[in-house]
C-alpha cells in the first residue's frame, strides 16, 4: 500500500472530525465521509498527525473546530479539482513557478 493510500485508510479508520462521543466509545464503525473531498481532507489530517513536531498540535481541539477544519480542507480540495481540467492551471515544470505577470501560464 502506498503512503497516500495508508493515509486515506488511517483517515477512514480514525476520522479526525468524528464526534467526541465516537472517540469515547469502544468499537463501532467510524462515521463515513460525506464526499470524496471530505475523505481526502481526513487523509491530509492523518498525514499531518503522523509528522514529528506538529502531530500533537491536533490534540485537544474541540469537536466543532475539528469538523470546521476538515470541511475547510474539503472545500479547498474540491476547488482544486474543479480547476484542474482547465489548462491555465497546469504547472509547466516542477522547478518553475506557473505564474507570470499575475496571469496563469498556458
Amino acid at each position: 500500500m502506498s503512503d497516500p493510500a495508508r493515509r486515506l485508510a488511517h483517515g477512514d479508520e480514525f476520522p479526525y472530525d468524528a464526534p467526541d462521543e465516537w472517540w469515547r466509545a469502544t468499537g463501532g464503525d467510524p462515521p463515513a465521509p460525506r464526499s470524496w473531498a471530505h475523505r481526502a481532507a481526513r487523509g491530509v489530517i492523518a498525514d499531518l498527525q503522523d509528522r514529528r513536531g506538529i502531530k500533537w498540535s491536533f490534540d485537544d481541539i474541540d469537536e466543532d473546530t475539528r469538523a470546521e477544519v476538515v470541511e475547510s480542507l474539503a472545500e479547498i480540495i474540491r476547488l482544486a479539482r474543479v480547476a484542474a481540467p482547465d489548462r491555465r492551471y497546469r504547472v509547466v515544470a516542477a522547478s518553475r513557478w506557473p505564474m507570470r505577470k499575475g496571469k496563469y501560464r498556458k
